[in-house]
């Protein structure tokens, strides 16, 4: 197939092809046609190219955008035209081909993977001397290396022990990407792909709780299985659920995702109770997955259920609702399943989707899905923790141990000590109905317009539309109504000006090198933005 690139994809595999690094990590949102991208990267490279995913789905999506004799390496098949220049490959059976040293890894002048965010593609690389692009929506990873620390001589030992007359100290060390896949390149924030029309926006619903303070964490910082089943499995939490199903999501077409399968059964039969449109999918299902998703797609007002899947290699446009029926301390996890909402569909003249929020998540990670992230800070954060050494003393048998994580069993009995009572109001009940979180948004700066005028080489006049952008971006986030404008019009006039008066002056500053007519006044700056604010809530 013939793939024409939009030109924020043209952006994306500029930045790629101009890297001189051997491997990249590349960051490109849900819903923006990563699979496009590298796709497209593929037919157009010189050489032999090797494309690995994790899902049969992916690899479906993948290869019907392909062109030529593609070479398919999947479980259970025959491997047809082995000398085609793209070869696309789960990941697991090629890596029983390299234990069997039936493929040379080095055969490939470039390997694509897909969803790298899961580092189950990283065993293949091992000796890979060419190059290497690693793609995700989410790079980063809840993978953390540890071990004890000797204070005295610094040495590292497997277990806690006494090493030099002191107890060894635990020491947390958070793995990056980057080991694997080198340099990050970004592609084209959320919010930018919003305003282009190429994703649809979050409205956020979060629902206050009152037992998710019942969550406990395993070694790993997780939550453990059981805590999650006694917040989501009781009949309470499932009443939850279908009170906020009925409040915010009737008649949506709507992807509800549960804590586990236990969780998953209870809520499924207790909405088929009810007589709603509803099918369920985890590792206990029977019935085929594709024909559940293809049942979900063209069914209206339909509801699908899942444990553990649909996170990825999902390629639904018409969900109208994502309810996150579960608590998570992955922020990829949390990116992938509202990101499952977030594409747009001409067909229902789709313009946003409701996500409700049922286990504190958007509090955990303190933003939206379609706020603007610093992916880097994240991918590159490879910071070590030391933790003190601090003993606890077993409230039902006296035994004192070392305390490595809250939550923990004491070693001699199995029982697990209450934390100490919060202090402050307790809340009382247990339904709640989640609130619209209304979104605010930081207004552009004079660094940040100077910084990306340089990045796309644009001059004065494009970065003043840019600014404007973004300022009625602020607008639209906050869902400002036309009312709201025009009862508060002199308040807002003063506020745009406080925000264009730097960027006006740093931009018409020559020493900052961006070129462009520089004799334009801040009261002609400041008409642009009012225009296009009009322009919008005219109209609506």
């Amino acid at each position: 197939m013939e793939i024409i690139l939009r030109a924020d994809q043209q952006e994306l595999v500029d930045k790629i092809n101009k890297s001189t690094d051997k491997r990249n990590c590349i960051q490109s949102p849900t819903g923006s046609g990563k699979t496009v991208i590298f796709s497209y990267i593929a037919n157009n490279f010189i050489g032999k190219v090797l494309i690995l995913v994790n899902k049969k789905e992916l690899l479906d999506q993948t290869i019907k955008w392909l062109k030529g004799d593609t070479s398919k390496i999947e479980a259970g098949k025959k491997q047809k035209h082995k000398d085609a220049n793209v070869t696309i490959a789960m990941v697991e059976t090629f890596n029983n081909l390299i234990k069997k040293d039936a493929v040379n890894i080095n055969d490939y002048d470039l390997i694509i993977a897909d969803e790298v965010h899961n580092l189950q593609f990283t065993k293949v690389f091992s000796g890979y001397e060419n190059r290497l692009l690693g793609f995700t929506a989410t790079p980063t990873t809840d993978k953390k290396e540890r071990w004890y620390t000797c204070e005295t001589c610094e040495e590292k030992h497997d277990n806690h022990i006494i090493c030099c007359g002191n107890k060894t100290l635990k020491t947390v060390k958070n793995i990056s990407l980057n080991q694997w896949y080198g340099k990050l390149i970004t592609g084209t924030a959320i919010s930018e792909l919003i305003d282009m029309g190429k994703l649809v926006d979050v409205r956020d619903f979060v629902c206050d709780t009152p037992n998710l303070d019942k969550l406990k964490t395993d070694s790993t910082g997780q939550f453990t299985a059981k805590s999650e089943d006694d917040v989501f499995g009781q009949f309470v939490s499932i009443e939850n659920l279908i009170d906020n199903y009925k409040k915010e999501c009737l008649g949506l077409k709507t992807m509800i995702f549960n804590s586990n399968i236990s969780v998953n059964e209870k809520a499924y039969n207790a909405f088929l109770d009810l007589g709603y449109n509803v099918k369920s999918y985890d590792s206990k299902t029977k019935e085929d997955r594709l024909k559940i998703v293809e049942w979900f797609k063209k069914t209206p007002k339909s509801i699908l259920m899942s444990v553990g899947c649909f996170t990825t290699g999902f390629d639904v446009d018409n969900v109208e609702a994502i309810i996150m029926n579960r608590a998570t301390r992955s922020l990829s996890l949390y990116h992938q399943i509202v990101g499952r909402g977030g594409r747009t569909c001409e067909e229902e003249n789709k313009i946003d989707f409701k996500f409700i929020d049922l286990g504190g998540n958007v509090d955990r990670f303190e933003h939206s899905w379609s706020d603007d992230y610093d992916w880097e800070k994240n991918y590159y954060n490879e910071e070590i923790k030391i933790f003190e050494n601090v003993d606890e003393v077993c409230d039902n048998c006296g035994c004192i141990f070392l305390l490595e994580h809250k939550d923990q069993e004491c070693p001699e009995c199995g029982h697990v000590n209450e934390p100490p009572e919060k202090t402050g109001k307790k809340k009382e009940g247990i339904n709640s109905i989640a609130e619209e979180r209304k979104k605010e948004m930081k207004p552009p700066t004079a660094k940040n317009i100077i910084k990306r005028a340089r990045e796309k080489n644009l001059d004065i006049n494009e970065a003043k539309n840019l600014t404007a952008e973004l300022i009625l971006r602020m607008f639209k986030r906050s869902r400002t109504t036309k009312e709201a404008v025009a009862k508060n019009n002199d308040y807002l006039l003063k506020r745009i000006n406080e925000i264009i008066l730097p960027i006006y002056f740093e931009l018409h500053n020559p020493d900052k090198g961006i070129e462009g007519n520089r004799n334009r006044t801040i009261e002609d700056f400041k008409n642009k933005v009012v225009k296009k604010i009009n322009k919008y809530y005219e109209d609506k």
